[in-house]
């Protein structure tokens, strides 16, 4: 554990001291601005996509395989237990992807969702940015495919938007 540089007992985890925090049924959720809606997905991954966006990071399933864990360590937070237990929520994430995948310079590749923690996890309830962050919406239809990764039970439809003609 960290140890505070000004003071007494353990310094509190950076994402503490750049979010806005709520606690909803014992969950403690970290709302941040997304600096950037696409990340590329390493290729050590070996997974299909070359990009993906995430609306949470952290989940609530807590799979204990999970490969997004080690991504709780960069925030201050344990992988282990605060992985299920303190989630990041990227909350203007769907204005920012927009943006991103209206730009001139996207090539139109398909995106995953949810690869740093289940897209449609209780959070989801919630905040609801799953309609806007996977572009099912009739007045802007996004130019990207997309496929959701989700373990929850919460998942209310999964969509693949097709580029329009």
């Amino acid at each position: 554990m960290q140890q505070s540089l000004v003071g007494e007992g353990p310094a509190r985890p950076r994402i503490e001291r750049q979010a806005v925090t709520r606690v909803f049924d014992g969950i403690t959720c970290y709302e941040v601005p997304a600096r950037a809606a696409l990340e590329r997905v390493p290729e050590a991954a070996e997974l299909p996509f070359t990009w993906g966006a995430s609306p949470y990071r952290g989940c609530e399933a807590g799979c204990g395989y999970c490969t997004a864990r080690r991504g709780h360590r960069y925030l201050g937070l344990d992988p282990g237990c605060d992985f299920s237990t303190k989630i990041v929520v990227k909350t203007d994430l769907a204005r920012r992807l927009r943006r991103e995948l209206d730009s001139p310079r996207w090539s139109g590749e398909p995106v995953a969702l949810g690869l740093t923690g289940d897209c449609y996890q209780p959070a989801e309830e919630i905040y609801r940015l799953m309609p806007g962050v996977s572009g099912r919406s009739p007045t802007r239809p996004t130019r990207s495919p997309c496929s959701p990764r989700a373990r929850s039970s919460c998942v209310i439809w999964i969509c693949y938007a097709r580029p329009r003609r």
